[in-house]
């Protein structure tokens, strides 16, 4: 059998406010995974309990402001779910998302894109494994915290896209020689609006030009 997709319609999924949702899909076959709709009339969180374990590509179109977590059952965080996925495309959703990605063991991801609601997601980069990770914050005020310790060669580049975006780095280590940087991390569009940068708990910073130097 050839590939497949599988898709998943919530309608006010849960009900009420704070709503949660919880998603388990299974299918040796499924590589796409779409899901639209709302999660609870006042938004909610959406738990990704199982998913299969082929997955490539998890389309989002939601339109309620919606927490995004990842588990592997009850109650530890996930390890393994969304690891496989390339693609995480949210860019058609218009709710408030926040898509925290930092507890995952590994993240396989080469494109992130969010929607245009004021997003915020978080990651490490000691989890990447692809050559390069591009991530585009979509329209909105977005929010993207990036830890940068554990080390990793994948090139992350990020757009801030429409809007007043924050963008935070923590746990890294600044240095001017390129080859003790394994990989990289850019900011494209940090000139455009009223961006903020937070450095946070560095070690080594030895000269503002490296953070220049990642700002274009």
């Amino acid at each position: 059998a050839g590939a497949a997709s599988v898709s998943v319609a919530l309608d006010a999924a849960g009900q009420g406010t704070d709503a949660e949702f919880a998603l388990s899909v299974a299918g040796a076959d499924v590589t796409t995974l779409n899901i639209s709709g709302t999660v609870g009339e006042e938004g909610g969180k959406l738990s990704l309990i199982s998913l299969p374990e082929e997955l490539e590509t998890v389309n989002l179109e939601l339109h309620s402001d919606t927490d995004i977590a990842a588990y592997s059952g009850a109650p530890n965080p996930a390890t393994d779910v969304l690891t496989t996925v390339t693609t995480f495309d949210a860019s058609a959703s218009t709710g408030d998302l926040v898509v925290g990605l930092a507890g995952l063991s590994a993240l396989a991801a080469e494109t992130i894109l969010l929607g245009s609601g004021d997003d915020s997601m978080s990651l490490s980069l000691g989890q990447l494994s692809a050559d390069e990770l591009v991530v585009d914050l979509g329209a909105g005020d977005d929010t993207i915290a990036v830890n940068l310790g554990g080390g990793s060669e994948t090139v992350l580049s990020i757009s801030g896209g429409a809007g007043d975006d924050t963008f935070v780095f923590a746990g890294g280590n600044i240095a001017l020689d390129d080859d003790e940087l394994e990989g990289s991390v850019t900011i494209t569009d940090f000139n455009e609006g009223n961006n903020l940068l937070v450095i946070e708990d560095f070690d080594g910073f030895t000269a503002q030009t490296a953070v220049d130097n990642a700002i274009r």
